[in-house]
């Protein structure tokens, strides 16, 4: 890998995805821009802008896949946005801002030791603020944009422009910036805070740790969430009676656990259904890609086995499978179609 300087900008090239990226499986980048700060990143979105040239953005490569266009690289010029992670919390006036490099886990974490609400929830998110606010990311009862006030961006014109959280027009896991401003870069984000009683952050806090160990599935093996749901097991589209009776019973017992805090159960529970709907449909997993035993929701990689067409043609494979309602989470970006 070798670091050259052209146009003052600090650039890469043959850059390795796999590197940086959860999936050791990412292609080679034949350019990648590192801007040290907001105001080169601004002058360099400019440029490329004036210069007509495409470009993707990344941050901490959490959901996303790019794939290669030309001899087994990406061509596009990619922006990785790691050094633009400063960020304020302004405990007096109960502001706060961030950079679109910070990690959300972070940002949160140090919100909520402020005693402000609506972060605590949001901790174990990988993402950077500008990948968070782009997805509306959110659990636990608590969203990016809910204390969010406006966001800086350059638009498709190389225009610095503040948007207000009212243009954004948020839903669960949906943000303007992935229609009418799907052109724009985010820069950074301003939020109004709210303060709230610290026993009560953090016992939330807590709760969400604890409950994220029993459901989630660590990281550095795959891209969270395969699809944008609130829970997989209803979003399965069968019309077929035995599979619709059994689901029914483990949404029910599934409940009655949750009710009783018999959370010992759970990791059984799921396990054993997630082996029963593979089963039922008859999938086959090819060696290397696996679904985790805490949800059907996340396909976990042995990267040393695989490759990124295994992995994509699964994905195609396994979406086909279970027809759930939702779209894909996972953000695959230059994919040729089949």
């Amino acid at each position: 890998m070798s670091q050259i300087n052209i146009l003052n900008f600090n650039q890469e090239t043959n850059f390795d995805l796999s590197k940086i990226s959860p999936l050791k499986i990412q292609k080679i980048a034949e350019t990648v821009y590192i801007p040290k700060d907001i105001n080169e990143c601004e002058k360099l979105i400019k440029y490329l802008i004036s210069q007509k040239k495409n470009y993707y953005i990344l941050g901490n490569i959490s959901n996303s896949i790019i794939c290669p266009d030309n001899d087994d690289k990406i061509t596009t010029p990619i922006i990785l946005t790691k050094n633009l992670n400063q960020y304020n919390i302004d405990i007096k006036n109960k502001k706060a801002s961030a950079e679109c490099g910070v990690l959300l886990s972070k940002f949160s974490r140090n919100i909520s030791n402020e005693c402000f609400d609506g972060f605590s929830g949001l901790m174990g998110f990988p993402a950077t603020i500008g990948g968070a606010i782009f997805m509306n990311a959110g659990s636990y009862g608590q969203e990016i944009s809910d204390f969010l006030e406006s966001v800086d961006c350059i638009d498709n014109k190389g225009e610095l422009v503040n948007l207000k959280k009212e243009e954004l027009k948020f839903e669960w896991r949906i943000s303007n910036f992935q229609n009418n401003y799907k052109d724009y870069f985010i820069l950074k984000a301003y939020f109004n805070l709210v303060t709230h009683e610290k026993e009560k952050i953090m016992s939330h806090q807590n709760f969400c740790k604890n409950h994220r160990i029993i459901f989630q599935e660590k990281g550095g093996t795959n891209l969270g969430s395969t699809f944008a749901t609130k829970w997989i097991y209803s979003d399965i589209q069968s019309n077929k009676l035995s599979f619709m009776i059994i689901r029914k019973f483990f949404n029910i017992f599934f409940k009655t656990i949750l009710f009783l805090r018999m959370y010992f159960i759970i990791p059984f529970l799921t396990k054993h259904f997630i082996r029963y709907c593979l089963n039922y449909f008859n999938f086959k997993l090819p060696q290397g890609i696996n679904i985790s035993n805490k949800s059907l929701n996340c396909i976990v990689v042995e990267y040393s086995n695989t490759n990124l067409e295994e992995y994509l043609n699964f994905i195609r494979q396994y979406k086909k499978l279970l027809n759930p309602k939702s779209e894909l989470e996972i953000q695959i970006l230059n994919e040729k179609e089949n």
